[in-house]
């Protein structure tokens, strides 16, 4: 995120908590954000991408489900 951060969609940026694979077949990640509509496709291709780069994941199918993050006491 440092190279290449989240995009701004009218003055709010995007926040990434944390992201956690939740499934192996197929690989699926589950990305925790303060808003879900904030995160762009082609961020999220992006994302799909450096995954792909980093931990060897080329020619498989990802899913990634992106999930607000919950309040404490929810």
């Amino acid at each position: 995120m440092a190279v290449t951060p989240p995009p701004t969609k009218k003055g709010r940026q995007l926040k990434i908590y944390y992201l956690s694979q939740i499934k192996v077949k197929p690989p699926t990640f589950a990305l925790v954000v303060n808003d879900p509509e904030l995160a762009h496709f082609s961020y999220l291709r992006f994302i799909e991408n450096k995954l792909r780069e980093t931990y060897g994941f080329e020619g498989t199918p990802i899913r990634m489900m992106v999930r607000k993050k919950s309040k404490k006491g929810d």
